[in-house]
């Protein structure tokens, strides 16, 4: 099945899947496709004969690139090729844009980062609106304008928040694509990003009194969306991070060892991460298991996106367990440090040093004074951890009906 439409977000938008995968022509620029896959997810390709041969280059997927980001790298991919060689400049480095280098960025250099989500987003969201912007325009003072504008409409859309991670992102993504476009030749410009100082971030400190905690695990016990109902179970119970539990694939998990191990490819430091699975956890994941659909690698799979897991449980009713639970401002990521505190306040048997050290383990975090004491027995305090937070849990008297 292929067709020749013109491809605009509302176009792509309303494509569905088939029972074979389709590619979609571009009314506007020959050589531009989109295919839509069986699972639904849809991405740009470049379709061109070359010597006899057809060849595919794949440019981006949808929503992460914009149809007009697609036809600039299709243009740029459509030249390399009909010259055999590869296109190593968009054009006059003088006229060269914000949005040409993301472009290039995003088909290069994104695909090889753990982080490539969230850079489309910050792209999307933030640094989109300078695409037209040639590099040699932007200033220190646009970076501090923009990174203002950040602030103020994170702020205006969620007033608990300051805004100041979100400006601290998009400066982080800007200079990012700046070296790299130093570093393929693009451009010689000296960065604006060097002189403009990251907005400073008050810690968050965001805790469950008793009564929260007791209130947020009947709701828990109540949640009818299975999935917000495990996650957040998990999160206590593993104080992994919201990304890693949501990506949870069934071969990292180890029922014999009751071990879960996250690859260095996900983890945030970049290493490989042991964490251990106490009996709640184990039990949770064993009803999953149980209950998963045969060929399946993720503990939470998803019916629709490219990535094949659910990434968002915000929109899966996260919402709605806090106003439940009756709890204000708080984020996923807080169960993470309310679980360390837990087992903080429960494991004091043995000094507040072996407890910081063993909770250290736990949350993978890493302190150079006791790398020896991780190296030799970091599953085993990671593990005293777990089960003093798990204990806290039981303690707070709701049992989680399964």
């Amino acid at each position: 099945m292929e067709d020749k439409v013109k491809l605009t977000k509302q176009a792509i938008n309303v494509m569905v899947p088939a029972e074979s995968r389709y590619y979609v022509r571009d009314a506007r620029q020959p050589g531009l496709s989109l295919v839509v896959q069986t699972s639904g997810a849809k991405s740009y390709y470049v379709v061109k004969k070359v010597r006899g041969r057809v060849r595919r280059v794949k440019l981006g997927d949808h929503p992460g690139m914009s149809p007009r980001d697609a036809r600039k790298a299709a243009i740029a991919v459509l030249d390399g090729l009909n010259r055999k060689a590869p296109q190593t400049r968009f054009r006059d480095p003088e006229t060269l844009t914000l949005g040409d280098l993301w472009v290039r960025y995003y088909r290069d250099h994104v695909p090889k980062l753990r982080d490539g989500s969230n850079l489309e987003s910050i792209w999307r969201h933030h640094l989109s609106s300078m695409a037209d912007r040639p590099l040699s325009s932007i200033r220190p003072s646009d970076v501090e304008a923009l990174m203002t504008e950040v602030e103020s409409k994170v702020h205006a859309a969620d007033p608990t928040k300051s805004g100041e991670r979100a400006a601290n992102s998009t400066r982080g993504l800007l200079s990012r694509m700046w070296r790299k476009s130093t570093l393929w030749g693009l451009t010689d410009y000296p960065s604006p990003v060097s002189t403009v100082p990251r907005r400073p971030r008050i810690p968050r400190e965001r805790f469950l009194s008793d009564d929260e905690l007791r209130r947020f695990l009947a709701a828990v016990r109540n949640c009818e969306n299975p999935v917000v109902r495990d996650v957040a179970q998990l999160l206590l119970f593993t104080a992994a991070r919201k990304g890693n539990v949501l990506a949870m694939e069934w071969s990292e998990i180890s029922f014999a060892d009751r071990v879960w191990t996250i690859p260095a490819a996900k983890f945030k430091g970049g290493r490989v991460h042991l964490v251990p699975l106490v009996d709640s956890a184990l039990e949770i994941l064993g009803e999953r298991h149980e209950n998963r659909e045969t060929g399946v690698a993720h503990v939470f799979p998803a019916r629709w996106g490219w990535k094949g897991y659910v990434t968002n449980i915000h929109t899966a009713g996260w919402a709605d367990l806090l106003q439940e639970a009756e709890i204000e401002d708080f984020t996923v990521h807080d169960l993470r440090s309310v679980a360390a505190t837990l087992a903080l306040n429960e494991d004091e048997s043995e000094g507040p040093v072996i407890t910081e050290v063993a909770v250290g383990a736990w949350l993978g975090h890493r302190r150079k004074s006791i790398t020896g004491i991780y190296a030799r027995a970091g599953l085993k305090l990671a593990r005293k951890a777990a089960e003093a937070a798990e204990m806290a849990v039981k303690r707070a008297g709701v049992e989680v009906d399964r």
